[in-house]
């Protein structure tokens, strides 16, 4: 989507998409590191990332942590051993340190959500609010979360992307459901995917509601047209 050049038009260049058995620890964090290089000329950018799959927490601790394609079970629950996990603490450095000289951030999660209807991971594993509250640290963050922390984020059979990614997709593709020509703006954004995921969560029985946080944004910003 990003891609499209009838749409975001971002430059093949700045985007690095991985997906399946591409998307590994290693790889998500060579791409952080890709992702630092690439805005330490500029103090004007705007970075855009974006995560669907599954998180988790530890059982006794706060640690919370995104699982990539290769990861460990036995490793995600060693506090002394993340190799194959993306912890959040990585991710909070990443925002809070690495790009803290960005402008704009904007951060979309799609965690937990189930491969079908009414299935899902439990809901203490959705994202924590104190770590959502971390990542917007710092001026001009947004971050979108595909349900409630005591919620889960789901997918239909029918469906190849969760709620969330599918609405999330359809905004940026049709200018959020207008097909009109015009730029589409974060906060437009999430109006739309809010309003679309809950209509479809409702019709299904479902209780999903898409989250917003956002830091010292002085104005909403294009994001697609």
């Amino acid at each position: 989507v990003l891609l499209d050049t009838q749409r975001c038009a971002y430059i093949a260049e700045n985007v690095k998409l991985l997906t399946d058995s591409a998307a590994t620890a290693d790889e998500i964090r060579n791409g952080f590191g890709w992702l630092e290089q690439k805005v330490q000329a500029t103090t004007n950018s705007t970075v855009v990332i974006f995560f669907s799959g599954h998180g988790d927490r530890l059982t006794t601790e706060q640690d919370y942590f995104l699982l990539p394609h290769d990861y460990k079970e036995k490793e995600a629950h060693n506090s002394s051993n993340f190799a194959t996990v993306i912890h959040s603490k990585e991710i909070l450095e990443l925002v809070n340190t690495r790009l803290s000289n960005c402008k704009r951030i904007v951060i979309f999660f799609d965690c937990c959500h189930a491969s079908g209807i009414a299935e899902g991971k439990a809901p203490g594993n959705s994202l924590p609010d104190d770590f959502l509250n971390q990542l917007r640290q710092g001026e001009g963050r947004v971050i979108f979360s595909a349900c409630k922390n005591y919620q889960f984020s789901y997918a239909l059979r029918v469906d190849e992307n969760g709620l969330f990614t599918k609405h999330l997709c359809k905004g940026l593709q049709t200018n959020c459901g207008t097909n009109q020509s015009g730029y589409v703006t974060v906060i437009q954004l999430f109006l739309y995917v809010n309003r679309e995921v809950v209509r479809e969560a409702i019709a299904n029985n479902l209780d999903q509601i898409p989250v917003l946080k956002v830091s010292d944004l002085d104005g909403d910003f294009p994001i697609a047209y």
